[in-house]
């Protein structure tokens, strides 16, 4: 809907915001909301990730009800404590979530079944994530250089 937007803070908090009047708040997220994502594929459901590396699936149809928490032992093999998400991007003709950490991850998960499918570790991280058009591609940022991965 053209009149929502959809915010996240260090408050912990997600805050659904309709016609610039605040609407609903959800406080399920222990850590600060870093990254927030509406699906393409599934018009119904929001995607956020906190600074602690858990994601959480919103179903919007159900008030916002979590459908989905992914905490990130279940995608990172790592014990770091500042796993902090940095981008979260869903790859719709592929069905598939790309998550990128503090820590220079790329995770690669099914929306399907939220099982990941490929990590791959960088030497450092990736600041901006985005897709280009058409699904031809991702660009990505590393320090000052802007990669274009096909």
């Amino acid at each position: 809907d053209k009149n929502t937007l959809i915010s996240g803070s260090n408050d912990n908090k997600i805050k659904i915001w309709e016609n610039k009047v605040l609407t609903k708040t959800l406080h399920d997220h222990t850590n600060t909301i870093s990254s927030i994502i509406h699906l393409e594929s599934d018009k119904n459901i929001i995607v956020s990730g906190d600074s602690d590396g858990s994601i959480i699936f919103w179903n919007i149809q159900k008030k916002f009800q979590p459908v989905k928490n992914i905490s990130r032992k279940d995608y990172l093999s790592i014990n770091d404590t500042e796993i902090d998400i940095l981008n979260l991007l869903e790859l719709p003709s592929q069905n598939i979530l790309l998550i990128t950490t503090l820590v220079s991850t790329i995770t690669f998960m099914s929306l399907s079944n939220y099982k990941v499918l490929r990590n791959l570790k960088l030497e450092k991280g990736i600041r901006c994530l985005k897709q280009l058009v058409n699904d031809e591609g991702l660009a990505f940022t590393i320090d000052k250089d802007v990669i274009i991965w096909k």
